[in-house]
């Protein structure tokens, strides 16, 4: 039996209680969206410079095997253009100089638009003529 004026107390969270705890799991569940994306574009970056560095590395092969199939009497030469690597499009130049008589410099440049941010991958490499080697 229940005694007429007693206090019984439910137990129970207050409205208050609820608002607080809904806002901080909410601000936690955010926080996780927002480090899922970063580390989604991170890949994507690391994807993206590992496609160019092997562009660049196949590339440079190419230019330094033309040079020596030329017997290193390449004339100054520049090259550019647009490469879709993985469905994106990046913009590389190509150039040799001479520095001295029997040396060469090849560099190479590749660039791409990520995240809003231009990125750029740089590959420079010295070339020496096959006839300094007679």
């Amino acid at each position: 039996m229940s005694r007429i004026g007693s206090k019984h107390r439910t137990l129970s969270f207050t409205l208050i209680e609820v608002m607080v705890t809904v806002s901080v799991l909410s601000f936690g569940i955010l926080l996780l969206y927002h480090s899922f994306f970063i580390s989604v574009d991170s890949v994507q970056y690391a994807s993206n410079r590992l496609n160019a560095q092997i562009w660049l590395d196949v590339k440079a092969w190419e230019e330094k095997d033309a040079f020596a199939r030329a017997g290193g009497a390449m004339p100054t030469a520049s090259e550019a253009g647009v490469v879709k690597l993985n469905g994106r499009d990046f913009i590389f130049q190509s150039s040799i100089q001479p520095l001295e008589a029997d040396l060469y410099t090849l560099t190479l440049a590749l660039s791409w638009k990520e995240s809003g941010k231009e990125r750029s991958l740089f590959y420079a490499t010295y070339l020496i003529s096959n006839e300094s080697a007679v």
